[in-house]
């Protein structure tokens, strides 16, 4: 089974799915901004409580998160214009490359293209990284005069932010099974709410106990409920486990049409069939856009194990960073 390439003959935006991940990017990028400049706002308010001091360290955490966002969107949020022009414009195409530079998933990585120009370049996990060591290239559009691209790796139909540099320094990432090293990642970031809740529990009962205000608690509260609302990501811890003993089986599957959710993630429904005829509901509760739409065109997905109604696995597509947890309906007809 394999992915469907970017198309080089239109525009790389004629891509619905790319399209709707752009908006997500830009929409994901106001709210971000927005949260940015509520956070001065936020530690004004605190400094007028005049309790003695003790606003300070929740002053300081203000601080650093607003200065950890600026950081975080600096290049995403600058790149949106010149990139949804380049993407509009121009079609993807294929360029040989590599990983000069591996950074963090939340941070950036330096690629250089076979003519020697280097992308500094957001969102490459080490499952990218893992990828574009095998494969040897990635998708670019641009980079326009000032320097402005997009890129995307094999099986994912993301343009992520990136942008010309003069050179690369670094170590090139080790590599890896990719769908081992997307699992993981995927198992990290499920447990991103529940940190953060976990930490803030000690640092609420300290604020209270010293005498701060107990209207704090009220944030407390606010991130158990978001925390309850993502409880099905939970789910991918698991992602580990079943892909260690996978025995990778391809069905046939149909999808129900999907949105696109927070960080290009959503829950999809749809239908897995079996040989001889039958099927039985299927749900994704976090899916990537990108599995849904390599789905989609293939009309299939890989089962990490037989999936006999009842059960819950891992599906995506062997060798590239596209990978879910599914539940099979006990129900079959």
């Amino acid at each position: 089974m394999t992915i469907t390439e970017p198309r080089t003959d239109r525009p790389a935006m004629a891509d619905p799915t790319t399209a709707a991940l752009f908006r997500a990017h830009r929409r994901d990028g106001i709210v971000l901004v927005c949260a940015g400049l509520l956070l001065p706002l936020c530690g004004w308010f605190m400094l007028s409580l005049d309790d003695g001091g003790y606003s300070t360290p929740l002053m300081l955490g203000f601080g650093v998160l607003g200065l950890v966002i600026a950081a975080r969107v600096r290049l995403w949020v600058r790149w949106l214009r010149p990139g949804g022009q380049l993407l509009r414009a121009e079609a993807w195409r294929p360029v040989a490359a590599r990983v000069a530079r591996a950074g963090r998933p939340w941070w950036n990585s330096d690629v250089r293209l076979d003519d020697g120009t280097a992308l500094r370049v957001t969102e490459l996990t080490a499952a990218h990284h893992a990828l574009i060591a095998r494969t040897g290239r990635v998708w670019v559009v641009g980079p326009d005069d000032s320097g402005w691209a997009a890129l995307r790796v094999d099986g994912v139909r993301n343009a992520l932010p990136a942008q010309r540099i003069r050179g690369a320094v670094g170590q090139p990432p080790v590599a890896g099974d990719v769908t081992a090293l997307a699992a993981a990642q995927l198992r990290a970031r499920s447990f991103v709410p529940v940190w953060i809740l976990v930490g803030w529990v000690p640092w609420t009962a300290w604020w209270i106990a010293s005498s701060g205000s107990w209207s704090i608690i009220g944030s407390l509260i606010g991130w158990a409920v978001v925390v309850f609302g993502t409880r099905e990501r939970l789910l991918d811890r698991h992602l580990p486990a079943f892909v260690a003993g996978a025995e990778w089986t391809p069905l046939e599957v149909t999808l129900k049409p999907w949105g696109v959710g927070q960080g290009g993630h959503t829950r999809a429904d749809g239908r897995v069939w079996f040989a001889d005829g039958t099927s039985s509901p299927l749900s994704m509760p976090n899916a990537s856009v990108d599995l849904l739409a390599a789905a989609h065109e293939a009309e299939s997905l890989w089962f990490s194990e037989r999936p006999e109604p009842g059960k819950t696995l891992a599906v995506g597509f062997p060798g590239y960073p596209l990978l879910a947890i599914a539940k099979v309906s006990s129900v079959r007809t």
